[in-house]
């Protein structure tokens, strides 16, 4: 049952692909009039317009645009609709027959689907894990020549099933949550935000335990990103230094003018929030070290 659930929506995704492409490749072509609608517009918001298109007659190209465009929106609006059906029953079935496995990190009715079908297919060579792994072309062949001890990818088995155990064991990389993303948005500038996320060092000047001394709460992101991201690790830092060696511009480090007074590692955004709230320290008293005299 799920073998033919899964066929026909293998079709129907193929089917809604190459009409989505072929709608996208009419656009880039259409009459200016027909370009200046949809201007603005992507995705299933530019293919539900174009459904909603009555042209009339196709006398002139912009009408014939728009009667192809109506055709192709209305054909990947049914597919979409086709492949909701299909789901549904899908998840269903699968959710039915393996409930652990759909509930596993990094594996849902779609990966668990084409899993079952796999086994369901050969029964009898599910003897173990390595004959399933073999099954499913993951299993490494020894290729071994003379004094040199070593294996190759094994090309044969279950593509289908080798590539849903890829995803399934490498899921992507775990993102901050929505809730952590909202923390640090609704408190903190945008362009300390921005900085954060590209993985600059923040500082905050705060009161020190002596009056010739000096300290400063530093975030340290563990990482520097190309671009701006949320999947950030930081480690904070409470230090202290003695205000001489600033003010005459000495080498500070640890055990020579500076005091670490405390410490903490956020594995998120939200959990930088709350160290930072923990500490007494506002977003809006971050600033960037080099305007600042924070020495390291």
């Amino acid at each position: 049952m799920i073998r033919a659930l899964r066929v026909a929506r293998r079709g129907a995704m193929k089917a809604r692909i190459q009409a989505g492409g072929q709608s996208e490749a009419l656009v880039v072509s259409a009459p200016d009039a027909v370009r200046q609608i949809l201007r603005g517009l992507a995705g299933k918001h530019r293919i539900r317009a174009c459904a909603a298109f009555r042209p009339g007659a196709a006398t002139d190209p912009a009408a014939a645009t728009k009667v192809a465009l109506r055709s192709l929106a209305r054909r990947w609006l049914a597919l979409q609709a086709e492949i909701n059906d299909l789901d549904s029953h899908l998840t269903a079935l699968v959710t039915a027959v393996a409930p652990g496995l759909v509930a596993l990190p990094g594996v849902g009715v779609d990966t668990a689907g084409q899993l079952l079908v796999t086994a369901g297919d050969n029964p009898h060579r599910l003897h173990s894990e390595a004959a399933f792994a073999r099954l499913c072309g993951a299993a490494p062949i020894p290729a071994s020549s003379g004094r040199t001890d070593r294996h190759r990818l094994h090309r044969g088995g279950d593509r289908d099933a080798n590539s849903n155990c890829s995803r399934s064991l490498h899921p992507p990389r775990q993102r901050a949550s929505d809730a952590s993303i909202i923390a640090v948005t609704d408190s903190w500038p945008m362009a300390l935000r921005t900085a954060l996320r590209r993985g600059q060092l923040l500082v905050a000047e705060v009161p020190a335990s002596r009056s010739d001394r000096r300290a400063w709460i530093a975030i340290y992101p563990l990482q520097t990103p190309a671009a701006a991201t949320t999947d950030q690790r930081f480690n904070l830092f409470h230090r202290e230094f003695e205000a001489s060696y600033i003010d005459n511009g000495w080498c500070v480090g640890p055990g020579d003018g500076m005091a670490d007074v405390r410490t903490a590692h956020a594995h998120d955004e939200m959990k930088l929030n709350q160290v930072l709230t923990a500490w007494g320290i506002d977003p809006s008293q971050l600033t960037y070290a080099h305007r600042t005299d924070y020495p390291v």
